[in-house]
């Protein structure tokens, strides 16, 4: 296998763990999702790669495997954590209590703590001082830890917008997870914004110009 964990210079004898977040930044509507994962290194699932790259079947294939053989925690950044604190520290906030989270089952698990974790490069300035952090730029895609927590947390975010779909319909947002396309502006532009909009986060006068447009 060609990820990161693998090459002959990484240090397998660390328990490691990787985390991902989805639904961080453009969207306008819903949680940010974020996954810290560990898997054992000594028993591999071939297929793991960035979410994004993986088909909706592949991804719940690779999840299921994934869920029988490793641990993970998830945390959300909801819409209002991202109002009150903004999008990359509300991230950041539910990224540290997924690590320890995940870092207390660990212990339960295995009687052992995480020791690394692996991070993309936006997760950089992460507050946690009892562990080594690496950052990996395209971590998603040539981490083995990072790309199974993007798994699990594109698998979560795509049942948590079917269920937003239900309560808040016309938006369509089981297929745009909050982006803003044209079918999603027209919902916009008719029903206005539903509860789990972002309008804090972005100015008023952004919003206004949105919901004006032709």
């Amino acid at each position: 296998m060609d990820k990161i964990e693998f090459q002959p210079n990484f240090n397998r004898t660390k328990l490691t763990i990787g985390i991902d977040e989805v639904n961080y930044s453009p969207s306008v509507a819903g949680d940010c999702v974020v996954c810290a994962c560990w898997l054992p290194l000594d028993s591999l699932i071939e297929g793991i790669d960035d979410s994004k790259r993986l088909t909706h079947k592949k991804r719940l294939e690779l999840f299921a495997k994934i869920n029988e053989i490793g641990s993970y925690s998830i945390q959300l950044a909801t819409p209002n954590d991202i109002a009150v604190l903004g999008i990359y520290e509300a991230r950041n906030s539910a990224a540290e209590l997924a690590i320890i989270e995940l870092n207390r089952k660990l212990c339960i698990q295995t009687g052992q703590e995480a020791e690394l974790i692996l991070v993309e490069t936006s997760m950089k300035k992460l507050s946690i001082k009892y562990l080594q952090i690496q950052v990996i730029r395209n971590g998603d895609q040539l981490s083995y830890l990072i790309g199974a927590a993007s798994i699990v947390a594109k698998v979560y975010i795509d049942a948590l917008f079917e269920g937003y779909d239900k309560f808040w319909p016309g938006y369509n947002l089981s297929s745009n997870h909050g982006s803003v396309c044209s079918i999603h502006k027209q919902g916009l532009k008719e029903l206005g914004p539903s509860p789990i909009h972002r309008t804090k986060n972005y100015a008023a006068s952004w919003w206004a110009k949105l919901l004006n447009q032709n």
